[in-house]
């Protein structure tokens, strides 16, 4: 398998995937600035089989402001180790 880039998985953080997948692990979250390059990643180097993407958003108060927040998310599909990118 190639190395991860940087930007999608540090490299101190390789091993995690390939870990978790014998640990009973039923779910693992991965935050990124970049999903695209995500799902790309997860799919053609870590043989997952492709993403159902969703954009939750509610209204929040933050620091007596209120407003809109949202968050763009992928759920693995087509194995049972479920990754959500987020």
């Amino acid at each position: 398998m190639a190395a991860l880039p940087a930007s999608v998985f540090p490299a101190e953080y390789s091993a995690v995937a390939p870990a978790a997948s014998g640990l009973g692990l039923y779910k693992l979250g991965y935050v990124t600035t970049d999903l695209d390059k995500a799902i790309e990643t997860f799919t053609a180097q870590l043989g997952f089989d492709g993403f159902t993407r969703f954009s939750p958003s509610m209204d929040v108060t933050a620091e007596g402001q209120q407003g809109p927040a949202k968050l763009d998310c992928a759920f693995s599909t087509g194995r049972e180790l479920v990754v959500e990118l987020m």
